[in-house]
């Protein structure tokens, strides 16, 4: 295939990927689909849903992100920082201090311990 073509559909995947994350950042809930369309029809009625501390916590995580992004590449010594793992800990810290379940944000909860059992043995 032509670099165009590659290029064009890796573009359009980046793009359907990254809006598929719109109810996880505004904290609202879509149906799953694959056209763009129809991801925005649903969204957009959505948008008065937003769960404003949802919105906040991804805003700061990604302004965090390119920020540390933007230092990593000023400051040699930080470019070996693990900035998602410190981000991801330090929001663990701050939803057990803050009670972020309390006040609606959604985590993930408890993570089963070890490998799942095979299933159709």
């Amino acid at each position: 295939l032509s670099h165009p073509v590659l290029s064009g559909f890796t573009s359009a995947a980046a793009i359907i990927i990254g809006l598929s994350q719109l109810k996880n950042l505004f904290g609202i809930h879509l149906p799953r689909d694959k056209q763009l369309h129809n991801i925005f029809g649903s969204f957009i009625p959505e948008v008065d849903e937003t769960h404003l501390l949802t919105l906040t916590i991804s805003v700061l995580s990604i302004i965090f992100l390119f920020g540390a992004r933007k230092i990593k590449r000023k400051v040699k010594a930080l470019k070996r920082f693990p900035d998602a793992l410190f981000l991801v800990l330090l929001l663990i810290l701050a939803s057990e201090v803050l009670d972020f379940g309390d006040h609606g944000v959604d985590l993930v909860g408890k993570v089963p311990k070890g490998l799942p059992a095979p299933k159709n043995l």
